[in-house]
């Protein structure tokens, strides 16, 4: 098919460009396919409860650190807004 397409349109396409067509063809075949299967497939939410504890150790922050990046915004405290 995309030989006869590109004959008609008068064009000579060497054999290597021929190949590196084919193989850009099955590249984007194989990726709409996992597309297909993943669409297929249906995954079960997780509980927020899941993420708890997922970033422990990755950044250091302490309460006063994130009070203060509250206030610098102008949200305040969540404490004093709960008083």
């Amino acid at each position: 098919m995309v030989w006869e397409h590109l004959t008609e349109r008068g064009e000579d396409m060497s054999k290597e460009a021929l190949i590196a067509q084919i193989k850009g063809l099955e590249a984007q075949l194989a990726v709409l396919e996992s597309q297909v299967k993943r669409l297929g497939t249906t995954t079960t939410p997780k509980p927020f409860a899941s993420l708890y504890g997922i970033l422990k150790g990755k950044a250091k922050s302490s309460e006063e650190d994130i009070e203060a990046v509250k206030y610098r915004f102008g949200k305040g405290s969540c404490d004093a807004r709960i008083q």
